[in-house]
């Protein structure tokens, strides 16, 4: 898909973010709450984002 390994929706409305990883065979996105941390894939595990912080 054009060389875009991952790409998140984030739904501030109802606190989730939806994280599609094109390297997953059924494309299926992972859903996380705020609340959690969130990987970032493409960091190799070297990375990851905590949106308790944010407020909506």
């Amino acid at each position: 898909m054009a060389g875009v390994k991952e790409y998140w929706i984030v739904d501030p409305k109802h606190r989730l973010v939806y994280v599609h990883q094109f390297s997953d065979e059924d494309y299926a996105p992972k859903q996380y709450a705020f609340d959690a941390e969130i990987p970032v894939g493409i960091s190799g595990g070297k990375c990851s984002i905590d949106f308790s912080k944010v407020r909506a």
